[in-house]
């Protein structure tokens, strides 16, 4: 039997950014972010959404190569239970992709139990905690 929180399909699609001002660290410059969108969606048609950023300069990886990865890791994927997205997650060998499926997935549960996102990371933060590039130029 299929449990709603079943993982019905998953699509990736090519998604080109222009961004606002040229971005470059040590290992080149960008003039647009060459990212990857995941739609994941539930046996009960709830649909999560998460994105992976490639960045060659930065970890070698190019918008191609993780659109492979994820065709090559939806067999592995669908039919499994969002509720498991680590391992779920796992399914993807590099950070962008795994962290794209695992956004998609956190977010179709979390829309599916009519919460946001930050709910399901305990909503508790007074402040953001992130990792920052200094951009060159």
């Amino acid at each position: 039997m299929t449990s709603p929180t079943t993982i019905a399909s998953i699509d990736c699609d090519p998604l080109d950014l222009p961004l606002l001002r040229p971005f470059g660290i040590s290992g080149g410059v960008r003039s647009h972010a060459a990212n990857v969108l995941v739609s994941v969606t539930l046996a009960d048609g709830t649909r999560g959404l998460g994105e992976a950023a490639p960045l060659p300069a930065y970890d070698g990886l190019t918008q191609e190569r993780v659109l492979a990865e994820l065709a090559a890791a939806r067999t592995s994927i669908e039919g499994r239970d969002a509720a498991g997205w680590r391992a779920v997650g796992a399914c993807a060998s590099t950070g962008p992709a795994r962290a794209a499926v695992e956004t998609a997935l956190l977010d179709a549960l979390a829309r599916r139990d009519g919460r946001s996102l930050r709910h399901e990371f305990g909503g508790a933060a007074d402040a953001l905690e992130t990792d920052m590039t200094v951009a060159l130029g």
